[in-house]
This record gives C-alpha cells, structure tokens and sequence, in this order.
C-alpha cells in the first residue's frame, strides 16, 4: 500500500477510534434485545423477514454463540429499522506498525551483517 493510501486510510481509521465507545453485546444479543425493547415478538420479526418464529430464535441464538453472518446481521438491523455497522478498527497506527516493521528488518539485516 502506497503512503499516501496508508496515510488516508490511517486518517479515516482515527476518526472511528476516537468516536467509537466500546459497548459489550447484552448477554441475549442484540437482536433479542431490541427486538424486545420494541416490544416485537419473534413471530413478528419473522414475518418482517419472511421466515419462522423458530428461524427468528436460531438466528438470535446463532448471534448470541458468534455464528451468525454478517448477511444475516444487516437483514436482521434492517427489519428492526436499525443500522448496522461492521469494522476493524485497529488499536495504533497503520502507518507506524509498517515503519516498525520495516525497521526491525533493517535492524535484524544489519546484525546480521556483523556477524559475518
């Protein structure tokens, strides 16, 4: 990746990191959870979907147990007139682990070279 790319994209990454508020998933998921908070039963979801009350309760279990897809999660969000975000937002940098890594091969090249 070009520099100038990894600097934009650092940029866009930054932006997330500090807007992001780490929020735990409630322990019944959060399709169950919101699907209750709006007082909507399973069956009625399902219809939103065109699937089963019982299609509806495997798919909350699925979120629940971390196998459920990603197609999956956007219906569901989309049913439940919610948005749904996915994203790797990384802890540090992008530009400054490349640099590292690029100076620890340096550094290690350069050891190696005074020993032989």
């Amino acid at each position: 990746m070009k520099n100038l790319q990894l600097r934009q994209l650092d940029r866009q990454l930054k932006k997330l990191r500090e807007s992001f508020i780490k929020i735990e998933m409630p322990s019944q998921g959060w399709i169950k959870k919101i699907r209750m908070a709006l007082k909507m039963t399973g069956k009625q979801l399902g219809k939103r979907i065109q699937k089963t009350q019982q299609n509806v309760s495997i798919l909350e279990k699925n979120e629940v147990e971390g196998t459920i897809t990603l197609q999956s999660l956007e219906e569901m969000a989309r049913a439940l007139n919610c948005k749904f975000y996915y994203a790797f937002i990384p802890e540090d940098r992008l530009e400054e682990r490349v640099k590292n890594k690029f100076l620890k091969k340096r550094k290690k090249k350069w050891l190696i070279s005074l020993i032989q």
